[in-house]
């Protein structure tokens, strides 16, 4: 290979990696998209927001999903009595539900990404916290949130982000 080529090879390879981690190419999943014929091993899925505050009337961490309307209104019933449940069609959809703990107020929480990945549910959420110069309530809170998603089977799993 001449010096040319050789320049020519190392540009072209460095313009790709460069552009692929900025963002200027589509990843990959492992085992898919990549024309060798293998099937994706990642499926994202769509979230409906159900709710989200700064207070439960929950006393612990819940990192859950609902596959039915009893499991639903037995977590709501703990969570706000006084509201009536959102409404979710449980022969299509299921429900995700994080609850914190936290020791002062101005955290928040978001459920921002649903996937099936190698046979298992994954549920992304985001906590956002005080900033420490902040002036916080100082009292216990529980922020929440709740996604309905498409229904699925695989075992879950949270994951922070």
């Amino acid at each position: 290979m001449g010096r040319a080529s050789l320049i020519r090879l190392l540009t072209t390879t460095a313009i790709v990696a460069l552009a692929a981690n900025c963002g200027g190419l589509p990843a990959l999943e492992p085992g898919g998209g990549g024309g060798g014929g293998g099937s994706p091993t990642t499926i994202e899925l769509a979230i409906r927001p159900l709710g989200d505050g700064p207070v439960s009337g929950l006393a612990d961490e819940v990192f859950d999903v609902f596959r039915d309307e009893a499991a639903w209104r037995a977590f709501w019933s703990g969570h706000a009595p006084e509201r009536a449940a959102p409404a979710v069609d449980f022969a299509r959809e299921m429900v995700a539900a994080v609850v914190l703990q936290r020791n002062t107020g101005g955290f928040a929480v978001r459920i921002d990404g649903a996937r099936v990945s190698d046979g298992l549910l994954v549920v992304s959420y985001a906590e956002t916290r005080p900033d420490p110069d902040d002036v916080v309530i100082q009292v216990l809170t529980q922020p929440w949130a709740a996604v309905a998603l498409p229904r699925r089977d695989e075992p879950e799993h949270f994951e922070p982000r």
